[in-house]
């Protein structure tokens, strides 16, 4: 979990147990094509958690994304940031101002584990 800033650049992007208000999207976020698994039945899906980080500005506008951890590797990561890279948000909010932020956000192969 992060609680401390995060800096970016020359920026200083604040976690949410540090603001008012979390950044929300502005519309749905396109969900993940999930790889298929070969060893089992046709259909099912390879288990695979990916987390991500997502610097937003105090605009709303995704500056940047990464990869914080990837189980397993090379699955999941360039669609996730990919898809959130292009999203927009309604910004942070932190002592009643816009600010930048960062969302730490968890994927998993059934969706979302963690909400925004």
């Amino acid at each position: 979990m992060l609680d401390t800033p995060l800096g970016f650049g020359d920026a200083v992007y604040y976690p949410a147990p540090m603001l008012d208000a979390v950044a929300e999207p502005l519309a749905a976020i396109d969900p993940l094509p999930m790889p298929p698994d070969p060893d089992l039945d046709p259909g099912a899906v390879q288990a695979a958690r990916l987390v991500i980080r997502v610097f937003i500005d105090e605009a709303g506008r995704v500056v940047a994304t990464e990869v914080e951890s990837a189980e397993p590797p090379g699955v999941l990561e360039e669609a996730a940031l990919a898809a959130f890279g292009k999203a927009t948000f309604a910004p942070a909010i932190r002592h009643g101002q816009k600010v930048k932020s960062v969302k730490r956000i968890a994927i998993e192969s059934g969706g979302l584990s963690s909400p925004f």
